[in-house]
């Protein structure tokens, strides 16, 4: 845990590089890197993870230190479609291609996932790509990313991908 050999028969694994993790697996192959800028950290053993709201996280120590002035708000969280912008603590509306769907996002908030959409700023959703269209983009900024499906293939509402139509059965 924390460690990585990247090739078969290594004689020792190599410690994962600062702010890097494997998931808490054994026999990783890879470490994978939390992104700093993002209010991203980890121990180095589990996943990535942010500091809890009225919290920021000092990039350089990688430790949450404590806003200076919190955002303000009754409960200290940022609403839903915004987020804790760093170590100022304003809360910022979500870039397109993002939302947050609940109070308190800290450090980013989370892109569209495949076969969603986001054009507008401060989203609390993403928008679904429609029926018999599909997109495998991550963050996406329009519904242009949204390609139909071809002859023989279908999707339904918000779809990564096209699937093949079963075959006539006799």
């Amino acid at each position: 845990e924390g460690f990585f050999a990247a090739a078969a028969a290594a004689a020792q694994c190599t410690p994962c590089a600062r702010n890097a993790h494997t998931s808490g697996k054994r026999g990783a192959t890879v470490c994978i890197s939390c992104d700093a800028s993002q209010g991203e950290f980890t121990d180095g053993i589990t996943e990535c993870h942010t500091c809890t709201p009225s919290f920021f996280l000092d990039a350089m120590t990688l430790q949450c230190k404590p806003c200076a002035a919190p955002p303000a708000t009754a409960d200290q969280k940022c609403p839903v479609g915004e987020f804790q912008d760093g170590a100022t603590c304003a809360c910022t509306p979500c870039p397109p291609g993002t939302h947050a769907m609940v109070k308190g996002a800290v450090g980013r908030c989370t892109p569209c996932p495949p076969g969603t959409h986001q054009a507008d700023r401060g989203a609390t959703t993403c928008d679904y790509c429609p029926a018999g269209t599909a997109s495998n983009a991550t963050a996406a900024l329009s519904a242009d990313v949204c390609k139909p499906c071809g002859y023989g293939f279908f999707s339904g509402q918000g779809a990564p991908v096209c699937s093949t139509c079963p075959g006539n059965r006799d």
